[in-house]
């Protein structure tokens, strides 16, 4: 009998040839779920290529939804009747929670209005937790309610495409701002009134962010390359469109996007949230140079003349307010107390 040829891939052959991230193969490879046929002295992974059909079919138990421990069990010999009512049952799942979603969207809305209210509820109905459940497929987010950033691109690119939206999963690396270690991460890129833009569910969740105290953020809703790209990297697997637009993003939809510092204009604006008893007020700039040129004036001097108008408006003795500096997102978040 002829001796099959043995065709060694390393893991980065391995990946590009299934189009799949190397980091998956290493985590498969740490839970013993699909483990390289061959590993060197140096600690290298070395795969076969016969080892092909059995990665494609736990990809495929992976796209029904099935979580690593059905997938284990199935590999080790699942009767395929079990296997079809095991699928049948979660996608009646997703199917029954998908249908909540639709029924909540904007019937008539604009491509903006599905976008944000998608954005919206991936983040109010999910938890940041890693070594969740079925994290990399949508099954973590409608069913489990929690999920890391592949479990949120996902989902947000099904619903949005569910809503007749274009949307597309990017991945590729993150870098938080407090942070210089480059983690893998997902997002997605959106079509929105034309124009391409990124937009990033699990960096809006505050709980991923460990901002606990703080509501959705919105810097991540349809943003262009010049901010989105300060933290992430695209990998280039795909050539993606240039992402230059700024007419959808959030703030400047909510007229909270500043070009210019207008010394009047914020001290205006900030009276105003203080007149409407709003909890705060954000400024956010267009870039370094008039973030810079605003952020001493706005909290040595015009926040401290707001907060007199506020004390004198509502009779208070002692006037409390506090203050968030994002330097990264040319940001400035004021805080106002009312007692």
């Amino acid at each position: 009998m002829k001796k099959r040829k043995t065709l060694k891939l390393t893991t980065a052959q391995f990946a590009k040839l299934h189009n799949v991230n190397r980091r998956t193969l290493h985590y498969y490879d740490n839970i013993e779920l699909f483990s390289p046929a061959y590993k060197g002295d140096n600690g290298y992974r070395y795969y076969d290529y016969a080892q092909s059909m059995e990665f494609e079919f736990i990809r495929m138990l992976k796209e029904l939804h099935l979580s690593i421990e059905e997938i284990r069990r199935f590999t080790a010999g699942l009767d395929e009747q079990e296997f079809l009512q095991i699928a049948a049952e979660k996608q009646k799942e997703i199917d029954a929670r998908t249908q909540e979603v639709l029924d909540g969207a904007p019937k008539d809305g604009a491509e903006y209005e599905k976008i944000q209210y998608v954005y919206e509820y991936v983040i109010n109905h999910t938890n940041y937790r890693e070594g969740a459940s079925d994290n990399q497929n949508i099954y973590s987010v409608l069913v489990n309610g929690e999920s890391v950033c592949a479990g949120y691109a996902r989902t947000t690119q099904y619903l949005l495409e569910r809503l007749n939206v274009f949307c597309t999963y990017v991945t590729g690396t993150a870098k938080r701002p407090e942070s210089s270690e480059e983690v893998p991460h997902a997002w997605n890129l959106v079509s929105c009134g034309g124009d391409y833009y990124y937009v990033d569910t699990t960096w809006g969740d505050p709980v991923y962010l460990e901002e606990v105290d703080t509501n959705i953020v919105y810097d991540y809703l349809c943003i262009s390359e010049e901010e989105l790209f300060q933290t992430h990297t695209p990998d280039g697997v795909i050539t993606l469109p240039k992402c230059t637009a700024k007419d959808a993003n959030y703030y400047v939809l909510n007229g909270m996007y500043y070009e210019t510092y207008e010394k009047d204009i914020i001290l205006a604006k900030m009276k105003e949230s203080i007149q409407n008893k709003q909890s705060q007020i954000v400024f956010k700039f267009a870039n370094e140079s008039v973030y810079t040129e605003a952020k001493g004036l706005i909290l040595e001097e015009l926040v401290k003349e707001a907060a007199e108008h506020l004390g004198k408006l509502y009779q208070l003795s002692r006037v409390e307010y506090s203050y968030k500096d994002e330097e990264i997102l040319h940001k400035i978040s004021i805080f106002w107390s009312y007692e």
